[in-house]
C-alpha cells in the first residue's frame, strides 16, 4: 500500500512471477531462480516491473538454484513482500509454506502479459493481508 501526495490511500500489490526471460512464465517454484516483481496499483491497474530477483541454491538472492526442499523457506523469505506468486508450476509442500504466509500462490503456463489481464480483473478489489 503507498500513499499519493494528496494523502489518499493507493492500493497496490506485488507480484512475483517465475520467468527466465521476463515474458513467459517458464519456472518452478522450488527450482526456479529467477522471478520479476511486479508492482499493479488496484485503483488505476497500472503494472510496474519494479525489480528482478535472481536465487542460488540456498534461496539467497544471487544466481541459479537447483530444486531443494531446505532452499524454500529461504526463498518465501525472499519473496514476503509479494502477496501473490505466479509460477508454471508449484509443489504441495511449497504451495502451502506461502499459503501460511498469507502469499497466494498461484500456476499459469503461458505469457505474462496474459497472465496479468487475468490476475488483475480477479484482485481488482480484493484487500491483501
Amino acid at each position: 500500500m503507498t500513499r499519493a501526495a494528496t494523502g489518499v490511500e493507493i492500493m497496490t500489490y506485488k507480484i512475483a512471477v517465475g520467468s527466465g526471460d521476463g515474458v513467459v512464465i517458464d519456472q518452478h517454484f522450488g527450482s526456479g531462480s529467477s522471478f520479476y516483481i511486479y508492482e499493479i496499483s488496484q485503483e488505476t491497474d497500472e503494472t510496474v516491473v519494479s525489480e528482478h530477483r535472481v536465487f542460488d541454491g540456498n534461496g539467497d538472492i544471487t544466481c541459479t538454484g537447483a530444486h531443494d526442499h531446505s532452499n524454500i523457506a529461504g526463498k518465501i523469505d525472499a519473496l514476503a513482500d509479494c502477496q501473490l506468486v505466479l509460477v508454471a508450476k508449484i509443489g504441495g509442500k511449497a504451495e502451502k509454506q506461502l499459503t501460511l504466509r498469507h502469499i497466494v500462490p498461484l500456476t499459469y503456463e503461458g505469457t505474462i502479459a496474459d497472465a496479468l489481464v487475468s490476475i488483475k480483473r480477479a484482485y481488482k478489489k480484493r484487500k491483501f493481508v
